[in-house]
């Protein structure tokens, strides 16, 4: 088990809010298993700066809240940027995607990802549950 102290991040990479009650709870399991920090990034288009998103965002701040996670909020047509950006900055050891976010990563980032030995976990709607993603 890691140790609080050294700060170590379970991170849920969020690009759309659906299911997300459902998503963060799940890596709010990992995180207590794990014994890390539990942030949430959500990243939307630049095209939707200044539109209303305060109920949906709302409820999410709520739900990270209550989830005891630090969550934050970009806007950037580079989703990937800001998530390697984060990564340089904080010390993620697992990343919660959901479908959609799975689907931004190519193999150049996969491999970007497995050089920094961050493990990835791919949250199934379907199924209702995270499974460990296999480089």
């Amino acid at each position: 088990m890691l140790d609080k102290t050294e700060k170590y991040v379970t991170l849920i990479f969020v690009l759309s809010h659906h299911e997300f009650g459902l998503l963060i709870s799940k890596g709010k399991k990992i995180a207590d298993i794990t014994n890390t920090k539990l942030n949430v990034i959500n990243v939307r288009q630049k095209s939707e700066w200044g539109k209303r998103f305060s109920r949906e965002l709302d409820s999410m701040l709520i739900i990270s809240n209550d989830m005891e996670a630090q969550m934050l909020v970009f806007f950037s047509d580079n989703p990937i940027k800001i998530l390697n950006d984060y990564i340089e900055r904080n010390k993620v050891k697992y990343i919660i995607l959901e479908t959609d976010g799975l689907k931004a990563i190519d193999s150049d980032e996969k491999t970007y990802l497995k050089s920094h030995k961050i493990e990835i976990y791919l949250f199934d709607n379907n199924k209702e549950r995270i499974e460990q993603h296999e480089y």
